[in-house]
């Protein structure tokens, strides 16, 4: 609804943006009108998600295609990145988060902590910037693309995924380094209190 809505506060018309801006107001008019779109808002909407809850996400006004086959691909790719930064993430942020718990206070564990607050707050457009620039153009070890050519195989598909996991990476590791260090501190905490006990007790009495 917030998209919907969005969409219909931007300036101009779908069919002045198809046809062009020196086409004429008639054929713009008479276009719109095929397209549905000088309908009244509620019914224009109503319209497309009826369609949509029956498995019809309508036709695409730009390309004049069904919009699924877009949407279809886009998601593939985006399970493919979200699927490989999930793997690749989270052990390495438990990893990371208990080897600086069961290092705490010294520098590993300053490095780690800091290192991981200081990647979650860089936004990932920056990051993926000075990686492209980086890996991608100035060292050339990674392709910029993130999607392989038709055919790839499956060590290929991963290249070019690399430079686009990475960025998750980097947000996510430091959170979930932090829950790891933080539960596995309390976890020692919470077992190393018995023995301080007994000590005490036996020196008192």
């Amino acid at each position: 609804m917030i998209v919907f809505a969005g969409g219909q506060l931007l300036p101009g018309d779908v069919g002045r943006a198809i046809l062009g801006p020196l086409a004429d107001a008639r054929a713009v008019a008479t276009l719109n009108h095929q397209l549905g779109v000088d309908r009244p808002l509620l019914t224009q909407y109503s319209s497309w998600i009826s369609h949509f809850l029956r498995g019809d996400m309508g036709e695409s006004y730009a390309f004049r295609a069904p919009v699924a086959p877009f949407i279809a691909g886009a998601l593939w790719n985006s399970a493919k990145l979200g699927a490989l930064a999930f793997v690749v993430v989270v052990p390495l942020g438990i990893v990371g988060g208990v080897y600086a718990a069961l290092h705490a206070g010294r520098w590993i564990d300053r490095l780690i902590s800091i290192g991981g607050l200081t990647a979650t707050v860089v936004p990932e457009f920056v990051s993926s910037i000075v990686l492209i620039l980086i890996s991608g153009v100035w060292l050339q070890w990674l392709p910029i693309e993130a999607t392989a050519p038709a055919g790839a195989g499956v060590l290929t598909q991963l290249a070019h995924l690399i430079l686009p996991v990475l960025p998750l990476v980097f947000v996510f590791f430091g959170y979930i380094a932090r829950m790891a260090r933080s539960g596995t501190v309390e976890a020692l905490d919470v077992a190393t209190p018995a023995p301080r006990f007994s000590r005490a007790c036996r020196s008192t009495s």
